[in-house]
């Protein structure tokens, strides 16, 4: 008797299972069914264009639901799990729809987060997909959304005073500042280096300083799991409609 109710209580746990993932293949996945043929084809041929123009991979993905998952962990695991964005710059984004949770999460690599600063982000989502979401015009939202990212990417002048608060510029002189600074106390480091180094035998060790993580050349292409390899963690943003 005391097996019997024990089974029932097994039983009546919920049941815990892994996320079945989409495995993405091509820069629209479409599980959702919530965009045109039209605009698909304009999204793709988009996303083609843009990695040509800078190397970066885009991955627009449609879901039904986040299954119990918040929408910051599902996108980041699901761009992870397909490498989004090029190995050695990580170059990736992605644009996760949620339908049934009427929610949607833009993630970023970290070698775009210098282009795609979370300002930039955040007015993209408030500016272009939540109004066209609200119509339900996804696939005018996505489009319109990847014209913008591109014009961010490409330093296109009216794009950027558009989609980049004062805090880009800001953020932007302050780091000229910084590395003049940096670069003036690396000069006045080697030429002191180098008389303590005549008067006791010290030498100052050569300061290296990283290059940016920026694009590398060639038009791209999918790897064999649909990308590149790319990493993430550059930030990102959501919301709902």
């Amino acid at each position: 008797m005391k097996l019997f109710y024990l089974l029932i209580i097994l039983f009546s746990l919920p049941l815990v299972t892994a996320v079945d993932y989409p495995e993405l293949k091509d820069f629209v996945t479409d599980n959702a069914d919530i965009i045109s043929p039209e605009y698909e084809a304009q999204i793709t041929q988009l996303a083609k264009q843009i990695e040509q123009e800078t190397t970066t991979e885009i991955a627009i993905v449609t879901i039904q639901s986040l299954e119990g998952i918040s929408k910051e962990n599902y996108a980041l695991e699901l761009a992870e799990k397909n490498g989004i964005g090029k190995e050695d710059v990580d170059n990736g984004l992605l644009i996760l729809i949620a339908l049934d949770e009427r929610a949607y999460r833009v993630e970023v690599g970290y070698g775009l987060e210098g282009l795609i600063p979370d300002s930039s982000k955040v007015t993209l989502g408030t500016r272009i997909l939540e109004p066209n979401f609200r119509e339900g015009d996804f696939g005018k939202g996505i489009y319109d959304s990847l014209l913008a990212v591109q014009g961010l990417l490409q330093g296109e002048e009216e794009v950027l005073s558009q989609y980049q608060s004062s805090y880009s510029s800001s953020s932007s002189s302050f780091q000229l500042w910084f590395y003049l600074i940096f670069f003036v106390i690396i000069i006045l480091s080697s030429v002191l280096g180098r008389k303590a180094g005549r008067r006791s035998g010290f030498m100052f060790m050569p300061i290296i300083i990283p290059g940016n993580r920026g694009f590398s050349g060639g038009t791209g292409g999918f790897g064999s799991s649909g990308f590149g390899g790319g990493s993430f963690g550059g930030g990102g943003f959501g919301g709902g409609w």
